[in-house]
């Protein structure tokens, strides 16, 4: 969330040295790319930020666990596993997929997924 609310902390030394330069650029594209699509201007109310957290988190899981074991240490483990209907979609379709599934309001289930014994 800190990052959606000011993404020019990715320019910063202490977050580029966490993430390196390679991710941190990503993520700032990454960002971008998700804040034209859903015309989001304010990520402070709560339902503003979730969505695009949500698609972050799949899309750079592997890559964000990485460097918090880099920086914490091997017990910070790896990423939950991927809820089924995502678990065997094709690489080059992942985004699409993870989209409709962080919008899917309806059912909740990637609320359900991160703040029930998923992620956080």
């Amino acid at each position: 969330m800190p990052l959606l609310l000011d993404p020019e902390l990715l320019a910063t030394a202490p977050v580029r040295e966490f993430f390196g330069d390679e991710l941190a650029d990503a993520l700032r594209r990454r960002i971008a790319e998700i804040v034209d699509e859903m015309r989001i201007v304010d990520f402070t109310p709560i339902h503003a930020y979730k969505t695009p957290s949500f698609r972050l988190y799949f899309e750079f899981a592997d890559e964000l666990f990485a460097r918090l074991r880099a920086a914490a240490g091997d017990d910070i483990g790896f990423p939950p596993p991927l809820p089924d209907c995502l678990a065997d979609i094709p690489r080059e379709r992942f985004r699409e997929f993870v989209h409709y599934y962080c919008e899917d309001r309806e059912s909740g289930e990637a609320h359900d997924y991160f703040g029930n014994g998923g992620v956080f």
